[in-house]
């Protein structure tokens, strides 16, 4: 059986997620998150030039031959 505070627990649970989905579906908050999240990709992007380094965040990609 579920307690008072199970089902309290629960309703906020839902009142948050309905209040995320209202906030969400607007379309100038879709807009903007998808701006900081395309200016957050640009700031952590390295490029490296002829040897074609890429870094995303701690992540690294190398493209050209290891030299011997």
């Amino acid at each position: 059986m579920l307690t008072d505070d199970t089902i309290a627990f629960l309703f906020r649970c839902g009142v948050w997620a309905l209040m995320g989905w209202a906030v969400w579906s607007q379309p100038a908050v879709q807009k903007t998150a998808r701006a900081y999240q395309h200016a957050w990709v640009e700031a952590w992007r390295v490029d490296a030039g002829d040897c074609d380094v890429k870094a995303y965040g701690l992540l690294f990609k190398r493209a050209c031959a290891e030299p011997d």
